[in-house]
């Protein structure tokens, strides 16, 4: 790959104005700046599009909300996160074979007890800049049960935290595209 040309305007994925819209289950690599989504993107979901190791969130200023995240190999959890899990060591990598991209992961056994059920728009914080709730394009309340893999988080009962709701400790490879 040359990479003649690199900047701020160029992405994988690039829109200005992108209102209402869904951007689900793309593969984005090979390019510098995966996704950019420029002014007036409210309303738009970005779902199950795994990121390459290209990708970084560059000069990202907005706040971060995040709630109960799992954190291992030292890793540390965001300082406003509400209930961060810090667990024992671990180990994850992402294969890229042919058409797919796997998940390979080594979690200690305390990830089994970080689980979280369907999130939906009701558990979220007001979108800051945009006032507005989490939702969907008919006006309810945003649910997110569907997992990066495709697969449906059950409502009322409780799955792995993160991405992928039918992660476990121990060794284990999740195709994630």
């Amino acid at each position: 790959m040359k990479r003649e040309f690199y900047g701020y305007e160029i992405a994988g994925i690039k829109l200005h104005a992108a209102i209402d819209v869904v951007i689900r289950h793309n593969r984005i690599h090979g390019c510098s700046l995966g996704t950019w989504l420029d002014w007036q993107a409210q309303g738009t979901r970005l779902s199950r599009n795994p990121p390459s190791d290209q990708q970084k969130y560059v000069d990202v200023k907005q706040p971060v909300y995040a709630r109960a995240n799992a954190y291992t190999a030292g890793a540390r959890p965001f300082e406003g996160e509400r209930e961060p899990w810090v667990l024992g060591a671990a180990t994850a990598t992402v294969v890229d074979e042919d058409d797919a991209v796997w998940l390979v992961t080594d979690l200690p056994e305390a990830f089994d007890e970080v689980r979280v059920g369907v999130i939906t728009g009701r558990d979220l914080d007001r979108v800051r800049c945009a006032d507005a709730e989490f939702e969907e394009v008919d006006g309810s309340p945003a649910v997110m049960d569907i997992d990066l893999s495709g697969a449906c988080r059950q409502p009322g009962r409780d799955g792995a935290v993160g991405p992928l709701a039918h992660l476990w400790s121990g060794p284990c490879r999740t195709r994630v595209f």
